[in-house]
């Protein structure tokens, strides 16, 4: 493993090669994770200059030839957000459309990125409730961001109701009532801790 001192000795070669290898697959990473590696904003400015480098967003860079991860961007700028909603019904299988906007679940009184804004959906909750039912899903590029699991979004989506559409919102909870590693009981305390258990009940209720 290199030290910070080992880090600091090598070469302005060294360093970008070091600056892929922790980009990976997805290719892309922040200012803050590339000033842990011990290269300075001012040595991305000049990697941005001669092409070896691209900047996608403020503070977001990404190597030359890769295709830009939308989700994986956000959530670099938002790392505080969460894959919600309509989102997160199409990651854990209860939609099977793909959202032109993705919905993102963020902190009240915060705001979306302003390289995101218009391009995102957001949903806001109290403080306390915002990592309930948080886990991780994988993007098509290959790059693991914050989702709600499937109880929490159908959680969501029924709290929210008024602004989903009624097709969006039967299709998912027909496709979580026949689902085999549905968890009714983590249903519930989401339900309970959201307030919505009656109405979780009732809806659900049917299609069960």
């Amino acid at each position: 493993m290199k030290t910070d001192n080992d880090i600091n000795q090598m070469s302005p070669s060294g360093r970008y090669r070091r600056l892929l290898d922790a980009m990976g697959a997805t290719g892309s990473i922040g200012t803050g994770e590339a000033a842990r590696m011990g290269i300075s904003r001012g040595l991305l400015s000049k990697w941005v200059r001669a092409g070896k480098v691209c900047r996608v967003a403020r503070g977001v860079y990404q190597a030359p030839g890769v295709v830009a991860d939308d989700l994986e961007i956000l959530f670099r700028l938002a790392p505080r957000a969460v894959l919600s909603h309509e989102s997160a019904l199409y990651f854990r299988g209860m939609s099977g459309r793909c959202p032109v906007r993705h919905s993102i679940t963020l902190p009240t009184g915060t705001n979306p990125p302003r390289a995101f804004a218009g391009r995102v959906k957001a949903y806001y909750v109290k403080e306390e409730w915002l990592g309930a039912g948080a886990d991780r899903v994988r993007t098509p590029s290959g790059a693991l961001v914050p989702c709600y699991d499937a109880e929490r979004t159908l959680c969501d989506i029924l709290r929210s109701r008024g602004r989903i559409d009624e097709e969006t919102l039967n299709d998912a909870l027909r496709r979580y009532a026949a689902a085999a590693d549905k968890d009714l009981h983590r249903l519930a305390e989401h339900a309970r801790l959201l307030g919505i258990g009656r109405v979780v009940r009732e809806r659900l209720g049917a299609w069960l």
